[in-house]
């Protein structure tokens, strides 16, 4: 009587267990992805003293599957804070990125990307007006994070990132000490992404 229950429990969840297996089997990632988040990170310039700036940030990132453990794509990430009542700053980075899952459930990753970078600024002129300065550079991202499913396709992914930024200043603005202007950027994100 205890064999023939365990008989049919077995052959009750033999659709339940190939199913799981089926999925661990399946890939994570196909075809084309895109996922987008928003968050707040730190800003410090190694150029100038000035501390660390708080600000708002986010990324917009797309791009196609190479194999289940590799994806590339673009990324566009932007971080902007506010010093004053007329002084704003505001980095930009648009790089071509690698995501690579090291880990066998494929739900962690690294990130790195290059590309060019944009320092925009507006500060008072002392006339009643404000100007506007946008410089244009070279940029580098690394980063970590990990995709989290809530379903068939699409993950909740936390991201931890560094973006660095090295842009050349022309004469005559501000710092006036120097013609290169280094900038790093710590951001923290929480975002969706669909594969």
């Amino acid at each position: 009587m205890l064999a023939r229950r365990a008989v049919l429990v077995s052959v009750a969840l033999l659709p339940v267990a190939a199913r799981e297996a089926r999925a661990q089997n399946d890939p994570r990632h196909r075809g084309f992805w895109i996922g987008f988040g928003v968050g707040g990170g730190w800003e410090v310039s190694m150029t100038q003293i000035d501390g660390l700036l708080f600000g708002k940030g986010g990324y917009l990132r797309l791009g196609a599957t190479l194999n289940d453990r590799l994806l590339v794509g673009a990324e566009a990430t932007r971080w902007a804070s506010r010093s004053g009542p007329d002084q704003t700053w505001v980095q930009n980075n648009g790089t071509l990125t690698v995501l690579f899952y090291p880990g066998s459930r494929r739900n962690f990753f690294l990130k790195g990307g290059m590309g060019l970078a944009a320092s925009i600024q507006r500060h008072p002129s002392g006339l009643g007006t404000s100007v506007r300065d946008t410089d244009i550079g070279l940029a580098l991202g690394l980063g970590v994070g990990r995709d989290i499913p809530t379903g068939r396709s699409f993950s909740v992914t936390p991201n931890a990132e560094v973006l660095f930024q090295r842009i050349k200043i022309p004469a005559g603005t501000t710092p006036p000490s120097t013609s290169i202007w280094r900038t790093v950027i710590v951001l923290l994100t929480v975002g969706l992404t669909w594969h």
